[in-house]
């Protein structure tokens, strides 16, 4: 049975184990339970905060481990403990936030690995993305009239902007033209729903390369290691594992790497696979 060889199981959320409407389907816990009993261990892996992790990882009983922020933070998803954390250099952090007032785009920065805060500057701008976020995560907001100013002591664990994805394309590209030398930039996209989010964090940090700092310390193979994902920032990982799985929602674009494809975040993809490794015999 091919599943006896796999110790890991690496989940992207959004797209992959959270069906659209940001739930864990019957069939996806289900299969969450299979891996525990066989002894596998879970690492939950997403460009969200660990309080939203956390809060999904106790509601469904999932979760060992949490790669959040897009791989710049991981901490234990039962008692919190911070594993890993590269933040932002401060004077680059300067450099970002000057770039970015010039463009005409404001930041979210989240601060603090311990209890997670969200900066941000009030702009006039017609962004709905931009609302929906602040709506969305209100009791951690802070606005601030100099982020700058505002930031001077804790560290900041990544900026984020998000946008539709049209008017978001030029700033996007002279973001990358300008600092991807000196920091990691990854984009999350939703075609279907018309935004994207821009993340940036520090330049050594991915998915991929917090996975590979766990697979290092855990004395672990890659081909122990089962990884599912849907979108850009997932690509470092599905390439890291031994066994990668890109769903069936995922991008043209990202289809062309040739992973194996498993069904839809909506049609129980994960499941799906899991039953296929754990419960047939392969």
């Amino acid at each position: 049975m091919l599943g006896s060889q796999i110790r890991l199981v690496a989940l992207d959320l959004d797209g992959t184990l959270l069906d659209s409407q940001h739930q864990v389907s019957p069939a996806n816990a289900r299969a969450v339970e299979t891996l525990r009993r066989h002894g596998v261990k879970i690492v939950l892996v997403t460009g969200r905060r660990f309080r939203n992790v956390a809060r999904i990882a106790q509601q469904y009983g999932l979760g060992d481990v949490a790669i959040v922020h897009n791989g710049a933070l991981i901490r234990n998803c039962h008692h919190g403990e911070v594993l890993y954390f590269q933040g932002l250099d401060a004077a680059l952090f300067r450099e970002l936030v000057h770039f970015s007032r010039k463009m005409e785009q404001f930041p979210f920065v989240h601060v603090d690995p311990q209890q997670t805060r969200i900066f941000f500057q009030k702009d006039d701008s017609q962004n709905p993305a931009r609302s929906e976020y602040v709506a969305r995560n209100q009791a951690d907001m802070i606005a601030v009239d100099d982020l700058i100013k505002a930031l001077s002591g804790p560290p900041v664990i990544q900026m984020m902007f998000t946008h539709a994805i049209a008017p978001l394309e030029k700033f996007k590209r002279r973001l990358k033209e300008q600092f991807s030398s000196r920091a990691k930039i990854l984009e999350t996209s939703y075609p279907d729903r018309d935004y994207v989010f821009l993340d940036v964090i520090h330049a050594n940090c991915s998915k991929g390369k917090a996975l590979a700092w766990l697979l290092q310390i855990g004395n672990l193979l890659p081909s122990q290691v089962m990884a599912f994902g849907d979108n850009h920032n997932d690509l470092e990982m599905l390439q890291l594992a031994g066994h990668a799985f890109l769903m069936e929602n995922a991008t043209d674009e990202l289809k062309s790497y040739g992973f194996t494809i498993a069904p839809a975040n909506d049609a129980d993809g994960v499941a799906r696979i899991v039953e296929e490794y754990w419960n047939s015999g392969r």
